[in-house]
């Protein structure tokens, strides 16, 4: 931090060395293998500045960022222990020999901005507005995912996705405004926000023959690689909290986001829908108890091209509370889901493992009634 006539400089340069390797080796067969990512490289260099003023009753702060990213893959390759002559051992081959021969090693230059300005408005609140650029450059999955798999990082929705090594960063544009506004006993937070975002990445159904002729005899599917799509998101966020006495407080938060393509009539996947968390809370002086409420609507917003499915509203409540033994120790203790209610997340995933309760494809369940003791210890 370095001060400066009006206002202060925030200075600095970092850096992230990664290197990711996976194979794939079946206990039950010595000769299969696949080499998934092999000496896979994204370094990333940066620096930044940020400047903070206060003028004319304003608080202004802004900021920028510059990344050297550099990106890069070793050769690929694998053995599926299928007899000789087999198709499916031919279209690996076809696809680890494209990729080998393809130029792997990618450089993105990137900059990314913020400015945001808040003012009193009076004695009990505040405006605040923002506008930021942000980019993002594609994982290592989303690049150099040469065969069909569900290696993606999380995805969870079942489906084989194979990468793209030419893909674009991502570049988003983010308006926000919002109001703080504080009372004797309570506070409002809402706020708004839209983004644009160029080039987001997503799965697109693949135009690889090979790669779709793979997976159709894995799985039954045709696969999906990452693409650059066009996208907007839109929605807002309210925090509130009131003091309804000394000892109780009511407080919880408010949220919707809206997410589409722009060059297609499609939704964004995995989109969650309007989410509500609100906790009363006991406050005495060495413990505290809390009832939890937490929320959700249906979620029929869903991305087609991956056959997202919608999900149910539900709500879940949650008791939890803690004791304070002595400076040192804290006793805590809670039950989650007190009603054991059935539902899905739609963040969540979908099942994989055959023979289970849920089948495959369908929704995993929402975790049931858990309870927890814990012992906290500060020294």
């Amino acid at each position: 931090m370095v001060e400066a006539t009006g206002g202060s400089w925030l200075l600095g340069i970092d850096g992230k060395r990664e290197t990711h390797d996976a194979d794939i080796t079946n206990p039950m067969n010595a000769v299969f293998y696949l080499t998934n990512f092999n000496r896979v490289q994204r370094d990333r260099v940066g620096a930044f500045a940020q400047f903070t003023r206060q003028m004319a009753g304003w608080i202004f702060e802004a900021g920028v960022r510059y990344n050297h990213v550099s990106m890069d893959a070793g050769e690929v390759g694998g053995n599926l222990a299928l007899p000789p002559g087999h198709k499916q051992q031919g279209r690996l081959d076809m696809l680890a020999d494209a990729f080998n021969a393809a130029e792997r090693d990618k450089t993105d230059n990137q900059w990314s901005a913020i400015f945001k300005a808040s003012n009193e408005l009076g004695g009990n609140s505040q405006l605040n507005l923002g506008v930021g650029r942000k980019v993002r450059l594609p994982s290592y999955q989303e690049r150099y995912l040469w065969l069909p798999l569900t290696a993606t990082a999380g995805l969870a929705d079942g489906w084989n996705y194979i990468g793209d090594i030419g893909l674009e960063p991502e570049t988003s544009l983010e308006v926000t405004a919002g109001i703080d506004f504080s009372g004797e006993r309570f506070r409002l937070t809402p706020e708004v926000f839209w983004r644009d975002v160029d080039d987001f990445i997503q799965g697109t159904p693949s135009t690889n023959e090979t790669a779709n002729r793979y997976s159709l005899m894995a799985t039954g599917r045709l696969a999906l690689q990452y693409g650059n799509v066009d996208a907007e998101l839109y929605g807002f966020d309210l925090g509130y909290e009131w003091r309804i006495a000394e000892p109780l407080v009511l407080r919880g938060t408010l949220s919707y986001v809206r997410g589409k393509r722009t060059d297609a009539p499609d939704n964004l996947y995995r989109i969650a829908p309007l989410t509500s968390f609100v906790e009363l809370i006991y406050q005495a002086r060495r413990y505290f108890l809390a009832v939890e409420s937490l929320a959700a609507s249906r979620q029929d917003d869903v991305a087609a091209y991956n056959a997202e499915r919608p999900t149910s509203g539900w709500g879940i409540v949650n008791l939890r509370g803690a004791y304070e033994l002595n400076g040192t120790f804290t006793l805590g203790a809670g039950v989650e889901n007190l009603f054991d209610k059935v539902y899905q997340d739609h963040l969540g995933g979908y099942n994989r493992v055959r023979e289970s309760d849920i089948a495959v494809g369908d929704r995993i369940n929402g975790m049931g009634r858990s309870m927890y003791l814990r012992l906290n210890v500060r020294w």
